[in-house]
């Protein structure tokens, strides 16, 4: 009742069918437009959801996701058997060091763009992006594109800086300055790999893929994906 209304959706039946990708994808657009107007004004929400029937998640996530915010699911809540996790996650979510009003913009040097970023932001343009809350759990994914420019041997320099307000009220700004070699030599890329990067990309992009793509067809992309690496890494 009221704005925001979530139908239940009969997910029993849609599982492993053509259908099921639905089930991902908001119902409406009310919690995504309602989260636009929070980052737009340095709002964070969190929700802590804890129900013992069925919640439409995918469709209450993008108020959280926009925002800087986090979900918690507790399903089949229950007093006894959630409280130490409730105690826990409630307490570490308010004595982080924390982050407000946050705006973030990565600098590349030429030859390098940035092609997308996931974490929980918003976009305000092509290079700036805005952080309603910033935590030090908070975790971002840059994709980078190059062209054919980049000389071998030389420096790829990027500066990634963040101007944010602490939970003092001071206005503060962080930088973080990283200069990396380029090469083509695949050997080297490999030994330089971050395997925890390498995974969450992966993760982060399979994600992406759910509203669009069968849970079959995400599951053939992902063994796709790393059979080819696995191959490239064997042969080089």
């Amino acid at each position: 009742i009221g704005p925001g209304t979530l139908k239940k959706r009969d997910h029993l039946a849609t599982i492993e069918s053509d259908k099921e990708k639905n089930l991902f994808k908001p119902q409406n657009e009310f919690y995504g437009k309602l989260a636009n107007v929070c980052a737009k004004h340095a709002i964070s929400v969190d929700l802590f959801v804890g129900s013992s029937s069925y919640v439409d998640l995918n469709s209450l996530a993008p108020i959280c996701d926009h925002t800087g915010g986090q979900l918690y699911y507790y399903p089949n809540f229950s007093a006894s058997h959630h409280q130490e996790q409730l105690y826990r996650e409630l307490y570490r979510n308010l004595s982080r060091e924390s982050g407000f009003d946050g705006i973030m913009k990565l600098r590349c040097c030429p030859g390098i763009n940035i092609t997308s970023c996931c974490g929980r932001l918003a976009q305000l343009n092509e290079l700036d992006f805005t952080l309603a809350h910033v935590s030090s759990d908070s975790c971002f994914l840059f994709e980078l594109d190059f062209d054919d420019n980049l000389e071998e041997d030389k420096s790829a320099v990027f500066q990634l800086a963040l101007l944010y307000t602490s939970q003092m009220g001071e206005r503060r700004i962080r930088v973080h300055n990283l200069c990396l070699t380029v090469s083509n030599n695949l050997y080297k890329l490999f030994k330089g790999a971050d395997l925890d990067v390498v995974i969450n990309s992966l993760v982060w992009s399979f994600q992406a893929d759910i509203p669009e793509m069968s849970v079959p067809e995400i599951r053939k992309k992902c063994v796709s994906k790393t059979v080819a690496m696995l191959a490239s890494y064997r042969k080089h």
